[in-house]
């Protein structure tokens, strides 16, 4: 009996290794199946890239030309054509940041193709030089959607709000391969960290707190605030609630991809060193979110970015922590007062379900 107990094991024992060897082969395959999609993705988009900026490079080069030209024409017919420009400048703003920008639905595949090799595990079976390639095609775009203003009255068909959109798919393709494992140091170029941290910093500022806080408003945007004077008599509440009521329909975009850029940079932290004074006051910024009870996602993923930045840089430890103090602290008395949610879910001493503020989890994370 003993002997075909064992018998029994060991065929037992023996299915068991062959179902984790085809376990094995089978994510090897899929791996190389998904490392292949994306380097043919990769290799598409780089070839779009080039010929649509080789068709605006050509464009700009027949504009200039004809410029050229002009100054040979009587001066009437010049004044005719400046005029013309002149009427029509506003109208153009809308072309040429169509053809400065790639396709934001382009930028999206893309970001899909490349969060798929990043969750397989396989960015770093691409070719570097493929990705180094790539993520300097791709900083141009970052660098355009900064300074970029959200209007009250943008729709998601307005120029500025598609540019704004493909700047930020843009970034989080880059960071989606900068967050992946195993890649070399020599990728994380710093004009593109740069570029990064410096658009998400901007846009939470500009295009997401000032929309759905009163305070942030009056401080990044005072001029479209010169008509609501009489707003700061009403009182901070009603203040709020007024901010909030003009949030426009385009905002929840720009919010939902600086969630995923945000949840990308902490992932980022937490692989290579950056420059610590880069990421201090998109810090800063990020943690205003913790205030503001209308942006739950923003605020884990705020606090997410502050730990990683807390674990990444020991001597910089009591600078977060100080952040952490000024920001959120300061601000608790009033979350509490006005019965902010507890979405963080802890547990007590006997394991039972105990929910707390989003800003005193962070604290207790960092003490």
């Amino acid at each position: 009996p003993d002997a075909g107990i064992e018998v029994s094991a060991a065929k037992r024992r023996k299915k068991a290794a062959v179902a984790a060897d085809e376990e094995f082969v089978g994510r090897t395959l899929d791996g190389q199946q998904v490392a292949a999609s994306t380097a043919a993705d990769l290799s598409t988009f780089l070839s779009k890239a080039v010929t649509r900026q080789e068709a605006h490079a050509t464009s700009q080069a027949a504009g200039t030309s004809s410029e050229e030209e002009a100054e040979d024409e009587q001066p009437q017919q010049q004044h005719r054509k400046q005029r013309a420009a002149r009427q029509s400048e506003q109208a153009g703003q809308d072309g040429k940041l169509s053809q400065n920008f790639l396709p934001a639905a382009m930028l999206k595949e893309l970001q899909a193709s490349l969060s798929n090799a990043k969750q397989a595990g396989v960015t770093s079976q691409l070719d570097s030089e493929q990705l180094r390639q790539l993520l300097r095609v791709l900083l141009s775009h970052v660098q355009l959607g900064d300074n970029m203003l959200l209007d009250e009255q943008d729709a998601a068909s307005s120029a500025t709000n598609k540019a704004i959109t493909a700047s930020l798919e843009a970034a989080c393709c880059c960071l989606q391969v900068l967050a992946s494992p195993g890649l070399p140091n020599s990728l994380y170029l710093e004009e593109l960290v740069t570029a990064l941290v410096q658009l998400a910093k901007y846009q939470l500022q500009y295009n997401v707190l000032a929309f759905y806080d009163a305070q942030c408003k009056r401080l990044y945007r005072p001029t479209s605030t010169a008509d609501d004077a009489g707003q700061a008599s009403t009182g901070k509440k009603k203040a709020k609630a007024e901010a909030a009521g003009r949030v426009p329909q385009v905002v929840g975009g720009v919010r939902a991809k600086l969630e995923l850029m945000l949840s990308l940079l902490a992932q980022v932290v937490d692989r290579v060193v950056l420059e610590v004074e880069l990421l201090l006051p998109l810090v800063r910024v990020s943690l205003t979110c913790l205030s503001v009870d209308s942006l739950q996602l923003l605020q884990a993923e705020a606090s997410a970015l502050a730990a990683s930045v807390f674990r990444a840089y020991p001597q910089q430890r009591s600078t977060v922590m100080d952040e952490v103090l000024t920001t959120v602290v300061d601000n608790i008395s009033l979350l509490s007062s006005r019965g902010a949610p507890r979405l963080f879910a802890a547990t007590d001493a006997a394991q039972r379900p105990l929910p707390i503020m989003m800003a005193s989890a962070l604290v207790m994370q960092l003490v």
